[in-house]
């Protein structure tokens, strides 16, 4: 992407967490644990790639009225990412006003990291975002229109791509 943008590549960022695992871990978790790991570790070898990791967590929806197996009522549950959004937020508006970086290329859709781009362009940072369109959803409005510029993720796109893809299978 950084090609496109005729940018030079500080670093790529990449803002995740492992996936979520019951207590005790069943096998199902702990091979998707490796799995993951094994992607991160592989990620964490190229030039100039860092990961940084929140965690994830299991909640009870509050508004949920459960479904029935049987004669019980069962909660329901969802999992969620802690501290994923937050880690982005102060990397994106430390670099920018350290001036470690002028642009930023960012892939998302989150209307949750606006007051960080917004502080982050006050820093003369030019923010570019690429999304991708899910139906009707895909990128906030308010995103959209705050970026200096915003790209839509298109199938040509990911194409040109899957020969990296193969790489990280072949690593596996």
């Amino acid at each position: 992407m950084c090609g496109l943008e005729g940018a030079k590549r500080f670093r790529t960022y990449v803002y995740d967490a492992d996936p979520y695992q019951n207590n005790p871990p069943t096998q199902d978790d702990r091979d998707q644990l490796s799995e993951k790991q094994r992607f991160f570790n592989w990620l964490e070898g190229l030039p100039s790639f860092t990961v940084r990791k929140g965690k994830c967590l299991k909640r009870e929806f509050k508004q949920c009225h459960g479904y029935k197996v049987g004669h019980f009522l069962t909660p329901c549950w969802h999992i969620t990412q802690k501290g994923v959004d937050v880690k982005f937020s102060v990397d994106l508006v430390s670099l920018a006003w350290d001036k470690r970086i002028d642009k930023a290329i960012l892939v998302t859709g989150d209307s949750d990291f606006i007051p960080a781009i917004e502080n982050a362009k006050d820093a003369n940072m030019k923010a570019i975002i690429y999304f991708l369109r899910r139906g009707s959803t895909g990128i906030n409005q308010g995103l959209y229109y705050l970026v200096d510029e915003r790209h839509e993720f298109t199938r040509d796109f990911f194409s040109d791509c899957l020969i990296g893809q193969s790489t990280w299978k072949k690593n596996k």
